[in-house]
């Protein structure tokens, strides 16, 4: 019914243990590439409520950051509306400097290259957090969710007949649940809530492949099967 749904959702899984393995994907830096970017402690003490900084960007989008008590680092994370993917960033406390920064799928899932900086602004490190999983890149995740779920949220406000059949019997099940639905943002919460408990379902399955090497390769090997299913 939702076998691709799950098929995506699961690389999710994956791609974020790549923790486990992510020493084979890093690459040590003797470069003169320097980043001169400091983090506004001025601005962050002066705005600061509480234990964070909040605030819109007309790039970033949505900021928040927070840290620097007690000789932490700062760090700060932005996303844009309606965008998948956000930027992370982290501060030295004492230079201020550029320590390290990446993307991220929305706070759980490191993605694409990182990069990571000594206090003087020289890059050291930089990290491949797909490496592993070259055959599922996060495109394919992206296009699924924008293109795939987009013409879900219609087939529920009554503005197509049919969605993909792998996709028909879970996108009925929504629509008699929901059957009043009005607007393009009523539509998309409701398919947002199914993925996201449709992931947690995944979360908890993933739970019976340990964190071994073993336990890693049958989850892949799973991971790969689903992803060859034309159902």
């Amino acid at each position: 019914m939702i076998r691709r749904i799950i098929t995506l959702l699961t690389l999710l899984v994956v791609i974020s243990s790549c923790k486990a393995q992510g020493n084979n994907n890093i690459k040590q830096n003797k470069t003169l590439e320097r980043t001169t970017e400091r983090f506004d402690t001025s601005t962050y003490y002066m705005e600061r409520q509480g234990h964070d900084y909040q605030f819109e960007h007309y790039l970033r989008g949505k900021v928040r950051q927070f840290g620097g008590d007690n000789g932490s680092d700062f760090v700060e994370y932005a996303r844009k509306e309606k965008s998948l993917f956000g930027t992370y960033k982290e501060y030295h406390n004492k230079t201020r400097t550029l320590k390290k920064v990446g993307q991220y799928y929305y706070n759980e899932f490191n993605i694409g290259i990182w990069k990571v900086y000594d206090e003087n602004g020289y890059l050291i490190e930089t990290i491949d957090k797909d490496a592993p999983y070259k055959n599922y890149p996060w495109e394919k995740v992206e296009k699924f969710v924008k293109e795939e779920l987009k013409l879900v949220q219609h087939y529920l406000l009554g503005q197509v007949d049919g969605v993909a059949k792998y996709h028909q019997e879970w996108a009925d099940d929504l629509k008699a649940q929901h059957p009043d639905l009005s607007s393009e943002e009523e539509a998309q919460e409701v398919v947002r809530v199914s993925v996201g408990n449709i992931f947690a379902r995944v979360l908890e399955d993933a739970g019976v492949y340990k964190r071994t090497e073993e336990g890693q390769a049958a989850f892949r090997r799973f991971v790969t099967s689903l992803g060859k299913s034309k159902s």
